[in-house]
């Protein structure tokens, strides 16, 4: 590498450091952060610049920027581990030993199993990775967020863990304004922003309109279609105990396990369909199949 040549990995910091000086001179203009990172859409997706402004008007930034990078980090995380060169050939290698231990490769022949890999398995692998990488790039703007976040919900385990998220960060932001002093109705319809994806800021805004209208908290989140007999009546009980804190608290517990079970979930079905698929192309070449 000659003398001054960046890293690949600090373009996307370069990127950070000029947003950052960016943002420091609409600040000091009188602009708020959260307008600033609103028009940053390809480096933030939607929902971060709500959850700033969310910070900005309940006063405790410290509590929702690590919100914030909690969720991110969790996303890089679950991300890592389904980088597809990675995964195929740990998979390949796995089901090569178990095909070895059994003696099917060996009775079959060790020739067609690796012409079925090297003709089929690999091409199909840099097929794959190339369309990924392709997508990835196509869906990243900003106007095709809509089919980004549907497709995803097409996704096994994927669409649900998108859903829990979008409440969780929801229920965060109600708990943060109204310990900032906000009336529930101000907190909820200030918190419905946070969820990001269409079908879930209909539903908030639909339980917004109907605190406004002098609903009860239990029947506002009832009327968002989003929130399931269990968790309305852990708000209509909360409710006659008169702590909203406590009510919130105890859904933003409730979001944050379901959140963990949907990242479980996606992670197993993704595992699964890609051994599944592997499967099935090591196991036709040992048997002379391709």
């Amino acid at each position: 590498r000659a003398r001054g040549t960046p890293r690949p990995t600090e373009a996307p910091h370069r990127r950070l450091a000029a947003f950052a000086n960016r943002a420091s001179a609409r600040c000091a203009d009188g602009e708020p952060l959260s307008a600033a990172v609103c028009l940053e859409p390809v480096l933030f997706p939607q929902w971060v610049a709500a959850m700033v402004a969310v910070a900005e008007q309940s006063g405790r930034p410290n509590e929702i920027l690590g919100h914030i990078r909690s969720e991110l980090d969790d996303e890089a995380r679950l991300a890592a581990r389904f980088r597809l060169p990675r995964v195929y050939l740990r998979v390949a290698a796995a089901l090569a030993a178990l095909l070895l231990s059994s003696g099917t490769l060996v009775s079959g022949g060790v020739l067609p199993w690796l012409r079925g890999v090297l003709t089929v398995y690999l091409p199909a692998l840099a097929v794959l990775q190339a369309m990924v990488w392709t997508g990835r790039a196509f869906v990243r703007h900003p106007s095709m967020r809509d089919l980004r976040e549907s497709l995803i919900a097409l996704v096994p385990g994927a669409g649900a863990l998108q859903r829990e998220r979008g409440l969780l960060r929801f229920a965060r932001s109600i708990r943060a304004l109204n310990r900032a002093g906000r009336s529930v109705p101000e907190a909820f319809a200030l918190a419905v922003p946070v969820a990001a994806q269409r079908p879930l800021v209909a539903g908030l805004e639909r339980g917004a309109a109907a605190l406004i209208q002098g609903a009860s908290l239990a029947q506002a989140f009832q009327a968002t279609g989003l929130f399931d007999g269990h968790l309305v009546r852990l708000v209509a009980e909360g409710e006659r105990t008169g702590r909203v804190d406590q009510i919130v608290s105890g859904l933003c517990q409730e979001q944050e396990r379901r959140v963990a079970t949907a990242q479980r979930t996606t992670f197993y079905v993704i595992w699964g369909a890609l051994i599944a698929l592997s499967l099935l192309v090591i196991g036709a070449g040992a048997v002379g199949g391709l």
